[in-house]
């Protein structure tokens, strides 16, 4: 195996969702559903569940509410905050291509850091990566709604002046073409826009139908 190019840039930042992890049942709405257990009462829940986040989003501000603050607005009835965490614990996987870069940035040196606009708690983000042994001691985590500000609202800004960085000092690698590609360019940040859990024209196929079977085998396909 070649050794990784050399890069000047010591310190790297990668989004965690859909770069390093990404979920069996993509849709919220089918996992909050199996969350809930099956039938009208399951998917009623799962919308109720998806409708407070919205809430709280227009409330609070996108990606700036965290999962108790959902399930403490969603009130007794249903499946618990601990449920739902234990849930993304089997639904987690870790994406090859993500974990390929990560291991590339460590051999090559560079400091590890972790930025996530997500609810989920910080302490429980860190248990998921280091479940898929992509988390080792001296890195660190940003979580936006522990921050208050979420990648596209400052939260860039913020890790450089908590580490005393300038922005052409760190990288970022992420999926979301605003947050994770856009904003921080504009800041001076190297961002990598990583693509590869973008759909393929066979996931993309049978996404296109839409119902609940042919979005399992895209799932499937995905996993």
């Amino acid at each position: 195996m070649k050794p990784p190019p050399v890069t000047s840039i010591g310190q790297v930042s990668f989004d965690v969702f859909g770069t390093l992890l990404f979920r069996r049942i993509s849709r919220p709405a089918a996992r909050f559903a199996a969350l809930a257990g099956a039938g009208e009462s399951g998917m009623g829940w799962a919308r109720r569940r998806m409708e407070t986040e919205k809430v709280l989003a227009q409330k609070t501000g996108p990606d700036l509410y965290s999962l108790d603050e959902i399930y403490e607005r969603m009130g007794p009835g249903g499946p618990s905050a601990e449920a739902e965490k234990a849930m993304e614990l089997s639904q987690c996987f870790a994406v090859t291509a993500g974990r390929r870069q990560l291991a590339v940035a460590r051999q090559r040196g560079q400091r590890i850091l972790f930025a996530s606009d997500m609810y989920l708690p910080p302490d429980f983000i860190r248990q998921l990566l280091e479940v898929h042994g992509l988390w080792q001691a001296g890195d660190r985590i940003y979580v936006s709604h522990e921050q208050g500000m979420a990648k596209h609202g400052g939260l860039f800004v913020k890790i450089c002046r908590e580490l005393s960085l300038a922005p052409n000092e760190i990288e970022h690698i992420g999926d979301n073409l605003r947050s994770d590609v856009l904003v921080p360019r504009r800041l001076g940040i190297r961002a990598l826009h990583f693509r590869e859990t973008e759909p393929t024209r066979y996931e993309a196929e049978w996404m296109r139908n839409a119902g609940e079977n042919e979005a399992a085998v895209a799932d499937a396909i995905r996993a």
